[in-house]
């Protein structure tokens, strides 16, 4: 990756876009947190030809060096509709130390620190074989169910198809990623069946949507195993 200092002009556009004018405050504050240079690759094109990891109406992400390390940072944009990250921070820490999101460095109310994911993310598996592997299928169902019961509310895994990334080989695991809207509660697990039945991978049945909706309310350790194996009976691939 091509990489700028942390008080480049560079910087200062993905750490303030879209206007990073007046931005040394907040790239002294990322200074302070760790960050010592910026990436300046991304798909998401930028103006003067920096590239971004994700664009969002309230927040940007770009890769980063961390005391060392390639990390993502997620920069609130100044001007936008969000106060803070604190609260995202808090609930992304909770659903990383149950082993489903990205593993936080630092985080401060404009910035997060994160593990960078080189992904693939789900929509890069679906755009590559039009399909999902069982093991991508997998991944999305138990990463959702752990995050049920990590008590962290995700909102956005019934369209999860940049929400989910999956580590590398030999053993992928699915990571959720964009706790933007996220919040405390249950039902990740019937947002990823919803995305399921969308692809066309999962049928809808009256019995499974019992078995959801009480689930849902249940959220236990046993309703996961009962929610699951009725899922899996279910998939329209061999899982």
């Amino acid at each position: 990756m091509d990489k700028a200092s942390i008080y480049s002009q560079e910087a200062s556009l993905l750490a303030c876009y879209p206007d990073p004018r007046g931005c040394y405050s907040r790239l002294q504050e990322l200074a302070g947190m760790g960050v010592e240079q910026v990436c300046t690759r991304g798909h998401v094109a930028l103006p003067g030809g920096v590239g971004a990891l994700g664009k969002g109406h309230s927040s940007t992400v770009f890769a980063a060096v961390y005391r060392g390390v390639y990390t993502a940072v997620k920069s609130r944009r100044p001007q936008g509709r969000r106060f803070s990250l604190a609260g995202e921070a808090r609930l992304l820490s909770i659903a990383s130390r149950a082993g489903v999101a990205p593993r936080v460095y630092a985080w401060s109310h404009d910035f997060i620190v994160m593990e960078y994911l080189p992904g693939p993310s789900l929509a890069d598996l679906l755009d590559n074989t039009r399909s999902l592997p069982g093991w991508a299928v997998r991944g999305l169902l138990e990463a959702a169910a752990t995050l049920d019961l990590a008590g962290v509310l995700h909102h956005e895994l019934h369209r999860p198809w940049w929400n989910i990334f999956y580590t590398p080989t030999p053993s992928p695991r699915a990571v959720v990623v964009d706790f933007d809207s996220a919040s405390i509660g249950c039902g990740n697990l019937a947002k990823a069946a919803s995305a399921l039945v969308h692809l066309g991978l999962l049928s809808v049945e009256p019995g499974l949507r019992r078995v959801l909706a009480w689930y849902k309310k249940e959220c236990s350790v046993e309703g996961v195993g009962i929610a699951l194996s009725s899922i899996y009976d279910l998939l329209s691939l061999a899982v």
